[in-house]
């Protein structure tokens, strides 16, 4: 992970370790002071969902975290547990094989379970910080080490499933389309529906799903919505690994697909991390038109 790029404080420029994709999708992650009880959410674009629960142990003090832009409170969207699971307690091993079952149900071609230990990618996220590199991304510097301890962020988190869905398309027709001197060309990822609204209604039908099977226990899910390292834990959890260009990459699928997660205070057994396989390979780096990518 430590050959991951260093990168120049550009607005394009995406944190190793973090949210995928442009500015905007990091956009949003300064703290709030708001009723500790009323949890807000990044909804990109278009303002700020909150999500009230009465989960205290593993739940509450994401409401001091969290970011906001203003918005109004929408107690439609009540999710999550009172109490952990009685006893006695699941097979673990057969619960992560059903979640991975239930999340590929749910629509998502990746998943993995990883652990919260992430200290090369804290050692590596303070040098990064400390450098400067994060630029006018002021959002990055704040929260302490929350954003690399998963159980400081939310305290009780024991694993995390980080789920992958894939938005590549056509690449000839891309190609065709920038070629075009008459079209304009829109990202890949930004040709669908909100991706995060999407995908966090799919992670929290996981997480009723094996509720509705285990009982009640206690979770939180995150897209873009919180200061996470989520590709960190997307290559922990066995999704990919992080390339010099800082996005996540599978051998099979490139680095086309969107990332989520869902903290979980269950001691499920974790899936083997990926392999770097960037070896030699300079491509994104000569390919890049602002050289924002350094190795």
């Amino acid at each position: 992970h430590h050959d991951a790029s260093r990168a120049r404080p550009m607005l394009e420029h995406a944190l190793p370790g973090g949210q995928p994709g442009a500015r905007h999708q990091h956009e949003g992650i300064a703290p709030t002071a708001r009723d500790p009880a009323c949890f807000e959410f990044a909804q990109l674009p278009g303002g700020i969902q909150r999500q009230w629960t009465v989960h205290q142990p593993i739940l509450e003090p994401l409401g001091e975290i969290v970011a906001s832009d203003g918005g109004g409170c929408d107690e439609s969207r009540r999710h999550s547990y009172t109490s952990r699971m009685s006893s006695p307690p699941p097979d673990y091993v057969a619960l992560a094989d059903r979640i991975r079952a239930l999340a590929h149900a749910a629509g998502f071609q990746r998943v993995g379970i990883s652990g919260v230990e992430l200290g090369d990618d804290e050692y590596f996220l303070r040098s990064w910080l400390d450098e400067g590199l994060h630029g006018s991304m002021a959002w990055m510097a704040s929260h302490g080490d929350k954003r690399s301890r998963p159980a400081e962020l939310i305290p009780g988190t024991l694993r995390v499933v980080s789920v992958g869905l894939d938005y590549g398309r056509d690449a000839d027709a891309a190609w065709d389309n920038l070629r075009d001197g008459e079209r304009a060309y829109v990202a890949r990822y930004a040709l669908g529906r909100d991706y995060h609204k999407l995908m966090r209604n799919r992670l929290q039908k996981l997480a009723d799903d094996v509720a509705n099977e285990i009982g009640p226990f206690g979770h939180r899910v995150f897209v873009d919505s919180a200061p996470v390292l989520e590709r960190a834990l997307a290559r922990n959890a066995g999704l990919g690994w992080i390339g010099k260009h800082t996005c996540l990459i599978d051998k099979d699928g490139g680095s086309w697909f969107f990332l989520g997660e869902l903290f979980v205070d269950l001691p499920l057994p974790i899936d083997p991390p990926a392999t770097a396989h960037c070896g030699t390979c300079t491509r994104c780096i000569e390919v890049c038109p602002t050289q924002a990518i350094t190795a």
